[in-house]
């Protein structure tokens, strides 16, 4: 599958998913691009985490964070949850990309957010809440209630 991404061809292909906690045997400078979507708060050392992404990546690479900015405990998950980050946290946490930073970012509104703490176990409820009002949020973005930070870095 190609994909157009900054203005590059990318072949992309989920080839597998590792684990950051630690440095993996990957080679280093092995990869155009990588994504860690919703993955950096279930990580208990990110700043180690941010370093092995830096360092599996190609010279002029791309790196993909998202994560929640907030969000009820994921309790009824297989995996641990450790950290909330906003725009600043990520952009801490990427130093070692040195001014590498394409884009970095929240989004989110009060409804959004008071709505997911309130009706987060009730997932029927949750999902036709979120339908309702999906349309008219997804256009606003209150810097003051963010729901999703991401970071787009460069090597």
């Amino acid at each position: 599958m190609t994909h157009h991404l900054l203005g590059r061809k990318a072949k992309v292909s989920k080839d597998f998913v590792i684990s950051l906690d630690h440095r993996t045997n990957l080679a280093s400078n092995s990869y155009d691009i990588i994504g860690a979507d919703q993955v950096i708060e279930h990580v208990l050392f990110p700043q180690l985490a941010i370093r092995e992404i830096h360092r599996l990546l190609r010279p002029d690479g791309i790196a993909i964070l998202t994560t929640c900015a907030y969000s009820p405990v994921h309790r009824k998950t297989a995996f641990l949850d450790f950290w909330r980050l906003m725009r600043d946290g990520l952009m801490v946490l990427s130093l070692p990309f040195r001014g590498g930073f394409l884009q970095c970012g929240t989004w989110g509104t009060s409804k959004m957010v008071s709505t997911r703490a309130k009706y987060y176990y009730n997932s029927s409820y949750e999902k036709k809440l979120f339908g309702e009002m999906f349309e008219s949020e997804v256009r606003v973005n209150d810097l003051d209630n963010p729901f999703q930070s991401w970071i787009v870095l460069r090597k």
